[in-house]
C-alpha cells in the first residue's frame, strides 16, 4: 500500500504492485509512505490498517488491475513456485 496526503494506492497481488512500489520508493517523493516489499501487510485492506478508515478520509483510492486470464496465469505460476 502507498499512502500520501492526497491518495491511497492499494496493492492487489499480481498486478504490478512491487514494480509500482519500487517506482515510488525510487522517486523519493516527500509525504508518501510505501510498504516494504517483504511484508504481507502490503496487501491488507484499508480497514485492517492501524489507522483504518480514518486514514482514507478525503483521499482518492487507487488500485491497479489486470485482465482476469493474465492475472490467473500469473497467480498460478507464483503459487506453483512456492509448492516446490
Amino acid at each position: 500500500m502507498l499512502i500520501s496526503n492526497r491518495f491511497i494506492w492499494l496493492h492487489l497481488p499480481k498486478t504490478g504492485g512491487t514494480s509500482t512500489a519500487k517506482l515510488f520508493r525510487d522517486l523519493k517523493i516527500p509525504g508518501i509512505s510505501v510498504d516494504p516489499d517483504h511484508i504481507d501487510a502490503k496487501h491488507e485492506s484499508i480497514e485492517n490498517r492501524p489507522d483504518g478508515v480514518n486514514s482514507a478520509t478525503g483521499k482518492k483510492i487507487i488500485i491497479t488491475s489486470r485482465r482476469l486470464a493474465s492475472w490467473l496465469l500469473s497467480d498460478w505460476h507464483h503459487k506453483t513456485k512456492k509448492w516446490v
